[in-house]
């Protein structure tokens, strides 16, 4: 590959496909430890050269050693880079080139009558127009096709960040192994990159195109009812007046043949934190890419968790404010009853001091008007709290085909009574398992994210409930000298067990039921998850055989980080990893502001501290023949230079940081929009923000062009 690049360089033709694959196997063998060293572990599709030949060329091994076509049309889109490695980049150097200068190696196609399957690309081809440089780190190709689609390879640079053009001229994006981030717990590490150790756990390897594939045969042999559940669904959307690709969507749900991608998430205020459109999304890219990959059609489902009764972990949403400061609009701590279920949560007056407090806070953009505006339509007085939050997240994915599910709809009950009646027939054996794999999972170095102590039901009791909506009290379900105990009241077994067979919207799963729930509802082929929930799933698989539902595939979210091109640049000119930024001391501060200290003066006081231990140590070898306790003495000497030495090295760095006063105000401006409070941006600052700086766009972005890749966090500008 490194010749081909040079040859290209040279303006010398490259004649055989061949002698492409052969150098990148090379690079492959040669650059292992380079790969191994950035996090590179599985040579997956679209990292090497040698997988573009392979995917678009069909190279035969015949005398002429070319290149021939196997599929006219072929539009898939193939990356170079997509992993931290710098092979390239040892060869071509950015600043070299202009913009638009040709580059690397020439794509050959097929003209006129040799376009078609089996052609020979050698003969009678010719060259695609250049390639051209998209940013300071990244170089494609973009051609398009017979369909009209367009073909793209794209190269990239390591610098320590790769940054990768996204389709638009001012979206850049960069992986980050998340194997780096100190709040990624092992279990989400080796999901993605060494998943043999947790396959015990799950139901298959989600980058494995075996494990969707069989995922999809189970799930239409099961040949369960669907018109039930596109029923409910589409009574739902009604209510909500969802968008008309959203009613589509739904109605997909009564084919036989559909599948479903399910993700989901309580119903947070405004739409809750940045993860939850990520997850959204997630879902969506995949739903689209499984459909493609198997001939299937294949719905996103986002799952309310309307019955979730932590009023406090929804009541309020972080935005930034014009300074950057993380600022939390709420509605009232008593704004819910002590048990009741968001689901029946009335939005009050309340919301509207919450909105215009919201309006003030955000910063003044030409978003803002409509953004507020929509968020009053569906945050009105009088509306359920997650009815509200399936109104808004419709408004925002609906017409991209999210199909929105709100599980606390009593109608949708008796399709899950199964599940409620084995659990009370059963009760405490749902738990046992969890807690076995959880031991297990801690036997081979994990943790386990569910701790269960007692064994009762995994069920909850709604108190006070009618059919017409959820308004009652969660009470939780023990089991005491065989009864079960509600709210201090005994209750026969057999009658519990009747009464969820026949009223079963009086019953509510709990963490550990609710995934069985959501997947005999629908026909759930993989859900999205975020790490916490990729933990306690992975206690779980026992518990969906016993109850004889078929397991889904598990596939992390989305997980990125936005900034502005100003922060990107920062971290890129600075060389700052971005988790250095996320502790919230000044360490990484000081070693940054100590990098711009002049070399000459580093050197010179360690040349000091190196005489002074010198010095000193002969010093102190010399004491006791003169006298023996002047040893100690000439030692705590010896400390106290060496104090002494250091804090003028700290003073030298202050020294420095008022010199450099807007690399400081540089730092902790990336510090607070990357890591509001301390705390990952994802997870801290609501996405009415970020659709507040950047409107609709920032949705399309993020749809078209962040990966679906495993075991990378994204740094994302838009």
């Amino acid at each position: 590959m490194q010749r081909a690049v040079q040859k290209a360089r040279g303006g010398r033709n490259i004649k055989c496909i061949s002698q492409l694959r052969t150098d990148t196997h090379g690079i492959c063998v040669a650059y292992r430890p380079l790969f191994a060293h950035h996090g590179v572990q599985r040579f997956r599709r679209h990292i090497l050269l040698r997988q573009v030949c392979l995917d678009t060329l069909d190279a035969r091994d015949d005398k002429l050693c070319d290149g021939w076509m196997r599929q006219a049309g072929r539009d898939d889109r193939l990356e170079l880079g997509d992993e931290p490695v710098d092979a390239i980049g040892r060869e071509i150097e950015a600043e070299e080139l202009d913009r638009d200068q040709p580059i690397l190696v020439r794509i050959v196609r097929a003209k006129n009558r040799a376009e078609s399957a089996g052609a020979n690309l050698m003969k009678d081809s010719k060259w695609t127009k250049h390639v051209g440089r998209c940013s300071t780190h990244s170089f494609r190709l973009q051609r398009k096709l017979l369909s009209g689609r367009q073909f793209i390879v794209t190269w990239k640079r390591s610098f320590p960040y790769m940054p990768s053009s996204m389709s638009g001229d001012s979206s850049v994006r960069v992986p980050v192994d998340i194997r780096r981030l100190p709040w990624v717990r092992r279990l989400a590490a080796d999901y993605a990159y060494d998943f043999r150790q947790l396959a015990p756990f799950y139901a298959g390897d989600p980058s494995d195109h075996a494990s969707w594939a069989a995922a999809i045969a189970r799930m239409q042999a099961r040949g369960a009812e669907r018109s039930q559940i596109a029923s409910v669904i589409a009574a739902q959307q009604r209510r909500r007046q969802a968008p008309a690709r959203a009613l589509e969507a739904g109605e997909q749900l009564a084919n036989p043949r559909t599948v479903a991608i399910v993700t989901g998430q309580q119903a947070g205020l405004f739409g809750g934190p940045l993860f939850t459109l990520l997850k959204a999304l997630t879902a969506l890219k995949l739903a689209d890419q499984v459909s493609h990959d198997h001939q299937v059609p294949v719905v996103a489902v986002f799952w309310i968790d309307a019955e979730d009764h932590d009023w406090n972990e929804v009541r309020s949403c972080t935005v930034f404010d014009d300074t950057l400061a993380p600022r939390t609009v709420s509605l009232p701590p008593d704004g819910a009853a002590d048990g009741a279920p968001v689901a029946a949560v009335r939005l009050t007056d309340a919301v509207v001091a919450a909105l215009d407090d919201l309006e003030r806070v955000l910063p003044a953009t030409e978003f803002r008007p409509s953004l507020v505006a929509a968020l009053r339509h569906a945050y009105a007085p009088g509306t359920g709290m997650a009815a509200a939050f399936g109104c808004w997240l419709e408004a925002v994915l609906g017409d991209r085909g999210l199909v929105v599910f709100d599980s606390s709809d009593p109608v949708a009950k008796p399709l899950a009574s199964g599940i409620f009646v084995r659990e009370l027939s059963m009760p405490g054996r749902t738990t046992s398992l969890a807690r076995a794999a959880g031991a297990d999972l801690v036997a081979c170095g994990y943790h386990a994210q569910v701790q269960t102590a007692a064994d009762g039901p995994a069920l909850f009791r709604l108190v006070g409930h009618d059919l017409e909506r959820i308004n009652g009290r969660r009470r939780a379900i023990q089991q005491q000298d065989g009864h079960f105990l509600i709210d201090g009241a005994h209750h026969e077994p057999a009658r519990l067990v009747d009464e969820a067979g026949h009223r079963p919207e009086g019953f509510s799963p709990n963490v550990l039921l609710r995934p069985l729930v959501q997947d005999t509802l629908f026909p759930t082929i993989c859900y999205v998850a975020g790490p916490s929930e990729l933990a306690y799933l992975g206690q779980l698989r026992d518990v969906y055989a016993h109850f004889g539902v078929s397991m889904p595939l598990m596939y992390p979210r989305a997980s990125a980080t936005l900034l502005d091109s100003a922060g990107l640049r920062f971290l890129t000119k600075y060389g700052l990893p971005i988790e250095a930024i996320g502790r919230q001391d000044d360490a990484a501060l000081n070693e940054l502001v100590a990098k711009q200290i002049p070399p000459e003066i580093e050197a010179s006081l360690a040349d000091a501290g190196r005489a002074i231990d010198a010095g000193m140590a002969r010093a102190i070898e010399m004491m006791p023949s003169l006298d023996p306790t002047l040893e100690g003495a000439a030692r705590t000497t010896l400390g106290r230079m060496q104090h002494d030495l250091q804090t003028l090295h700290g003073k030298m760095i202050q020294a420095a940081k008022k010199r450099n006063e807007t690399l400081k105000r540089q730092f902790v401006r990336v510090q607070a929009l990357a890591f509001p409070g301390g705390h990952a941006q994802e997870r801290a600052i609501g996405f009415v923000s970020f659709l507040n700086q950047y409107g609709p766009a920032l949705v399309e972005r993020l749809e078209d062009e962040l990966p679906l890749d495993i075991g990378q966090h994204w740094i994302v500008t838009v």
